[in-house]
């Protein structure tokens, strides 16, 4: 779960992904992707695939970065992209307490 921090543009350098629906497509189109060692290697996928995590304070979104190709994108210059990022995990694999409240998320925002 990503929840932003201030209102993003595409000029903040925003969390890009591909979308579940689409990563089959994708795959197919670019097997090189399916090897991690070559997805930090300048792939240009078409713009069609990507989606950018665009939106106010306080919006949210729910990825699997285990299943979907994602990635950080460069601010412009003098711009910023503050984000937190939660994990969750199956609870046989955690001892944390197994509560995510409403206000818990507002105090990370805020």
């Amino acid at each position: 779960m990503f929840i932003l921090l201030h209102d993003t543009n595409r000029k903040n350098g925003p969390f890009r992904y591909i979308k579940s629906e689409d990563m089959q497509k994708v795959d197919k189109k670019y097997p090189d992707l399916k090897n991690p060692g070559n997805r930090s290697v300048n792939i240009n996928i078409d713009e069609k695939y990507v989606s950018y995590f665009l939106g106010s304070r306080g919006d949210f979104l729910f990825v699997s970065t285990f299943n979907n190709y994602h990635s950080a994108t460069i601010p412009e210059l003098g711009f910023k992209r503050d984000m937190v990022s939660i994990t969750f995990e199956p609870k046989n694999l955690t001892t944390w307490k197994n509560i995510l409240r409403k206000e818990d998320i507002e105090q990370l925002i805020n």
